[in-house]
């Protein structure tokens, strides 16, 4: 794990915190080899301090006596030129009078441990030696010996000097390194008063030597005789196959609490897990609120209860419980001052703080579930193996490996000797599987011995040092290291796809549900990720799947109900030619956007949709603006058509009243009250069920589709006054009053209406299992289904439609009544067929409404609306933004009582939707012909 914390390199920790390993695996001796490994560096590191301050204070004696020596030298050089031609006799005077008083010739004692397999010299032999090497270096030249001399010994002096400026500089690295480093050596008692009476203390025994052990699941096993060595006329259990269980005697059995103890977690840990993953603030604020929750024991615990979780078919709360393990051993490790910086960095987008923790979530249970599904393999195998206990070496961690190394036969060190002694101790098999080498063999052997047994072994095994763990570290630093991780990664990737591969080829049937939820886990925490990085934390449920978001986004778009409730548009302004020839051509076109947007949308898969994007593409100096005012547009257009889709489903409702009560007149305030219903029926649907949405919206698409097909079936079955297709295809209708150009243009506004709000998938991503994948899915489909089923739907009404005159004047309000009953003749036909457009209409509005409520929490959650921290406020316990729901409706029940006073005003609000946005709620002909 490679985690850039300047922090952390202050921390040395030599306790159980920084250990992770897997919650079936024996723990303790894994700890006690990453302590080893910790206590060897920080021995070796004082040690090397210790011998180059060591080496300093020699040096400094040898220094004095150069300096002896040259004063002398250069004190005796006229002498020694004027009355001795031999300049090697004042050179050994010179030495003996540097030598000084005898009691300071012996260098001071090393410290303990330091320079232990040589005897340190005497400093008159290091000069002796000294002056050999200057007279080697002077050569046979008398002349000038004597400079030659001074001039050695000074070069000598140099190059000591020089040496100490270096032991000097790595001494003073490995003191910084030791002074970064937090040990228990760094803790001092200031002063200590008690008035308390203490017992006087007793003598204590005599300490006995200490010698290194490993820590084994069972400590009382160590205490029972040793294993008996016994040939092939008596086995011992391990020697071969044929193992059978001692029968031990239950009184020297001793307990120990500590190991036999359960571990799981606490009440408090079981709260802790219980916050969903992702939700930091809320783990910041727990953690802030129970500081006991950070202590290792919960850790533990929590691992455990992921691991039983899995194991019992429960991979979301498995997963969760690693998520919050690692969280506490995180914020432990860190230190009380560094959990909020730890929290601040894992909650910023794109740092590299994030990424490192989700990997490590992701690894730990990848390796869990591992696990998990070789024992449910192995228990399914074989179900008899899962009542015996038995003891196994494995390394856990896919970097760290278990070595065998078997003492010579012919020792010679006391240690190595002592190992051999324990070696010959052991059955012939286990010694046989030791010289192999093999890990396996060892564990076949320890496989048929009890489990007492198979502990006093491992810990010989351990104490013998036959056994060594060599941990692979991968500096992520550097670029080999980047390479190995780059290879890990493709690995693992290989891996994923083969599973894949099999699991197609291998069929339906053998794919295990654990798995699949497994992993739609890891897409959804991708997802989350993803979020992440886009600036935003996920706090709403992600529960739409692929077919329901497509039954979602056409309850809303339903081309083919869109294009009846406006039909009247068509009609008079280029007739059925311009409707569907200018369909087709709207399809095209709405095709090629429908392409782009989706493709956005699989890159910035959020609720904001069009004003995000804008934000995230548009140039620096106006983006911000932009966004702000496409933002505004967006949300009007939404609650618009959400309000004018109210309408519809009421106009419906009362046309067919009138058509089944000829005397019953439509007012205002009917459609108004009508539309205040649904509204309200939308909100509550959106408040009290929103996990029934998804359910909701695959079953929308069935009644839609199945609605389509009866329509179509009914009309052109029962009409019996059909209209040539000269009129459907050719004749060209203008009763405008414009020229045939405008007429044509104002004939596409019909076509327009129907293929709109195929954006919606993009306001419903953070709801959604894979939005950056099925969200663009869901827009193309949409669009795909709405072309179809509307190019049908108008060739077929355009056929059975009667009178234009008598359809567009009908009492009724909605044309597309009267065209069903002209061409069933009866009005129980005529109202069950439009009863099938109202349940689509009312799902629509529903629809639109969660749509508006999740744009507004977006909106509101960038800070673009008034109160913005209010309206971006999610339940945590139905994880919808409720305060957003509340607003919609509100806005939405306040534009349809605009129609109470003026019928112009609401006219412009629904042509803002209609005209300016591409939204529905294009029956301003309708409204004003009711009125």
């Amino acid at each position: 794990m490679v985690v850039n914390y300047s922090k952390w390199d202050a921390l040395e920790l030599s306790d159980d915190s920084d250990i992770e390993v897997h919650p079936n695996v024996d723990k303790r001796s894994f700890i006690r080899a990453k302590q080893n490994q910790i206590h060897q560096q920080r021995y070796e590191r004082r040690h090397q301090i210790e011998t180059l301050k060591y080496e300093r204070i020699i040096n400094d004696g040898l220094l004095q006596r150069i300096d002896k020596l040259l004063t002398s030298l250069q004190q005796h050089a006229q002498q020694a030129a004027a009355l001795s031609p031999n300049p090697d006799e004042f050179m050994m005077n010179a030495l003996m009078d540097c030598a000084g008083d005898g009691a300071d010739d012996e260098p001071p004692k090393p410290p303990p441990g330091v320079h232990t397999q040589t005897e340190q010299p005497r400093y008159s032999v290091m000069m002796a030696s000294l002056v050999d090497q200057v007279k080697k270096e002077a050569g046979d030249k008398p002349q000038d010996r004597l400079q030659s001399y001074l001039k050695g010994v000074q070069g000598h002096k140099t190059k000591v000097e020089n040496l100490q400026t270096e032991l000097m500089q790595k001494l003073a690295e490995l003191e910084k390194e030791e002074s970064k480093k937090i040990t228990s050596d760094s803790i001092h008692t200031g002063f200590s008063v008690s008035s308390v009476s203490k017992e006087k203390e007793k003598p204590k025994p005599a300490a006995e030597p200490k010698s290194e052990t490993v820590e084994v699941l069972n400590p009382g096993a160590l205490k029972r005789d040793s294993l008996k060595r016994l040939d092939s006329a008596g086995q011992s259990s391990g020697a071969e196959a044929d193992v059978e269980d001692e029968v031990k005697d239950p009184s020297k059995a001793v307990e120990d609490d500590d190991d036999e103890e359960h571990i799981e977690p606490s009440e408090l840990g079981k709260a802790f897990a219980k916050i969903k993953m992702g939700d930091y603030k809320k783990c910041l604020q727990f953690i802030s609120e129970n500081r006991d929750v950070v202590k290792e024991r919960e850790t533990d615990g929590l691992l455990v209860e992921g691991f039983n979780a899995q194991m019992d078919g429960k991979p979301e709360y498995a997963k969760n419980c690693v998520h919050k393990a690692l969280l506490l051993q995180y914020c432990r490790s860190l230190g009380k001052d560094g959990v909020g910086l730890f929290f601040k960095r894992i909650t910023t987008p794109g740092h590299q703080a994030q990424k490192v923790f989700l990997d490590d979530v992701n690894d730990t249970y990848n390796r869990i579930r591992s696990r998990t599904a070789e024992l449910a393999k192995e228990r399914a195998a074989n179900p008899k193996a899962t009542e015996t206990e038995q003891i196994q070496l494995h390394a856990v961690d896919p970097s760290t490996s278990i070595n065998i190394k078997i003492p010579s036969a012919s020792p010679t060190d006391e240690v190595e000797i002592k190992a051999r002694e324990m070696f010959d101790t052991f059955p012939p098999g286990l010694q046989r599987a030791l010289e192999s080498g093999e890990l396996d063999k060892v564990n076949e052997v320890l496989g048929k011995m009890s489990v007492e047994e198979a502990e006093e072994v491992v810990e010989k095994l351990g104490e013998g040092g036959m056994l060594s763990v060599e941990e692979g570290v991968i500096d992520g630093t550097t670029e080999e290291g980047r390479e190995k991780l780059k290879g890990l990664e493709e690995k693992a990737r290989a891996e994923k796809l083969a599973e894949e591969e099999a699991a197609r080829n291998g069929g339906v049937g053998e794919v295990e549900i654990a798995d699949v939820d497994d992993k739609t886990q890891d897409v959804t925490l991708h997802e989350d990720a993803i979020l992440s990085k886009l600036g935003y934390q996920q706090e709403l449920k992600r529960s739409f799947g692929l077919l329901g978001m497509i039954g979602f986004s056409f309850s809303i778009v339903t081309s083919w109900t869109a294009l009846g409730s406006v039909l009247i548009i068509g009609v008079g302004a280029g007739g059925p030619p311009v409707m569907i020839w200018s369909w087709l051509g709207i399809c095209v076109v709405t095709l090629a956007v429908a392409y782009s947007l989706a493709e956005i949308c699989s890159a910035f898969p959020t609720n904001g949709g069009q004003y995000s994007w804008v934000a995230m593409l548009a140039p620096p100096r106006i983006a911000r603006g932009m966004n702000w005012v496409t933002g505004w547009f967006m949300i009007t257009g939404i609650l618009a058509a959400g309000a004018s889709t109210n309408f519809i489903s009421a106009i419906f409702i009362l046309g067919q009243a009138n058509l089944s009560f000829p005397g019953y007149e439509i007012q205002r305030w009917h459609i108004v009250l009508l539309a205040y219903l649904t509204t309200w029926i939308s909100t509550t649907v959106n408040l009290y069920g929103p996990h029934l949405l998804d359910r909701i919206s695959r079953g929308v698409l069935i009644w839609n589709i199945v609605s389509f097909v009866v329509v179509i079936v009914v009309i052109l079955a029962c009409n019996d006054h059909k209209q040539p297709a000269s009129f459907v295809f050719r004749d060209f209708q203008n009763s405008t009053g414009f020229s045939t150009g405008f007429a044509a243009i104002l004939g596409l506004l019909q076509s327009s209406n129907g293929m709109c709000c195929y954006d919606t998938p993009a306001h419903m991503t953070e709801e959604m299992l894979q939005p950056s994948r099925e969200a663009p899915r869901a827009i193309i489909m949409s669009v795909y289904i709405g072309a179809m089923t509307g190019f049908v739907f108008l060739i077929s009404v355009c056929f059975c439609i009667g009178d234009i005159t008598n359809t567009a004047e009908s009492t009724t309000g909605v044309p597309l009544i009267q065209i069903f009953y002209d061409s069933t003749q009866s009005t129980v036909g005529a109202c069950f067929l439009s009863s099938l457009i109202v349940v689509i209409v009312l799902f629509c509005s529903n629809a639109l409404l969660a749509e508006g409520s999740r744009s507004l929490f977006a909106f509101a959650r960038d800070g673009g609306l008034p109160f913005s921290r209010l309206f971006a406020t999610v339940d945590g316990k139905r994880q919808i933004p409720i305060y957003a729901i509340l607003l919609t409706c509100g806005v939405q029940m306040a534009l349809n009582s605009i129609y109470f006073g003026t019928l112009t005003g609401f006219n412009t609000i629904i042509s803002i939707a209609t005209e300016g946005f591409c939204k529905r709620g294009s029956h301003l002909e309708i409204l004003q012909k009711i009125s």
